[in-house]
């Protein structure tokens, strides 16, 4: 992404924050030098960077767009950026999560599935170059609810003590306000709980069986294998799975695959914060190119 690129970022995540209706300031009491929109735009930048806050704040300093757009007399200190992050609140993110899937009415297929995050500063490469084994006790676990068709994350949570890929499912669901027809999941989350729900919200599930020591006797277990036998296109519409798979990759590969934060709370936030500013980045480039068209229409 060019300096056009990251004016367009910053400007649709300036507008993001004023639909979410985030406070311009934390208190009554606050300084006023800047605003939290202000904030949350550096931020934005310094993730889509995948820098520092130190170079973030220095990158900020060298582009032009970047004073002009978020109406900056000089760019705030870095450690401004860290203390911000650190009082951010949750529930914010929730926010602009909903406000990015506000004009969508319905979705066709959600898919839920997890992944891990690395907890360090340290890549795969530098350890196998030392030749030190990686440690990995506690591990953030990103579990992410996609919208198969558009290929935005609906919303995220993010855990670091380990449980079972299933306990995320209801909270995620109440996150999501949009009604969808298809629910696809792989085996992780095949249990009565999620049936059960998705049946009074009049959701198809999509998800196989797991076979082996567990028998095909529940009434729940013989619908969904009863499913899976009759209809003939269910194979290529749990295939619609494999997209989010391709979402992790793409996500990691672009923002990076480890969290640098410290504490756990902030490790949470982060990753969960990397798939907030990845749907940023895809809607700020899909509104460009609508636009784009549009003026091409009218001429």
């Amino acid at each position: 992404m060019n300096n056009k690129g990251i004016r367009r970022l910053l400007e649709f995540t300036l507008r993001l924050a004023r639909k979410a209706r985030i406070p311009l300031f934390s208190c009554k009491f606050s300084r006023r030098d800047f605003t939290q929109h202000q904030h949350l735009a550096l931020l934005v930048l310094k993730q889509y960077m995948v820098a520092d806050y130190r170079k973030a704040c220095h990158v900020a300093e060298e582009l032009k767009s970047c004073s002009e757009v978020l109406k900056l007399a000089r760019i705030p200190h870095f450690t401004t950026l860290q203390k911000f992050f650190d009082r951010m609140k949750s529930a914010w993110l929730d926010r602009l999560f909903s406000q990015i899937f506000a004009r969508f009415r319905s979705i066709r297929y959600l898919a839920l599935d997890s992944t891990g995050m690395l907890a360090g500063h340290c890549s795969h490469y530098f350890v196998s170059r030392i030749d030190r084994k990686l440690q990995v006790s506690n591990f953030p676990k990103l579990s992410v609810m996609l919208d198969v068709k558009r290929r935005l994350p609906a919303t995220a949570v993010c855990h670091v003590l380990p449980r079972h890929d299933s306990r995320d499912f209801q909270p995620l669901m109440k996150r999501v306000r949009q009604k969808a027809d298809y629910f696809v999941a792989d085996k992780a989350y095949e249990c009565k709980m999620i049936v059960e729900v998705l049946k009074e919200m009049n959701i198809t599930p999509i998800i196989p069986l797991k076979f082996g020591k567990n028998p095909v006797k529940a009434t729940w277990r013989k619908r969904l294998l009863r499913k899976w036998i009759s209809h003939p296109h269910i194979q290529r519409q749990y295939n619609q799975r494999s997209l989010i798979e391709s979402f992790f990759s793409a996500l990691k590969r672009r923002l990076g695959e480890g969290v640098a934060s410290r504490h756990w709370q902030l490790q949470r936030r982060e990753a969960v914060l990397k798939v907030l500013i990845y749907s940023i980045m895809q809607r700020s480039e899909v509104l460009f190119l609508i636009g784009f068209l549009q003026s091409l229409v009218r001429e």
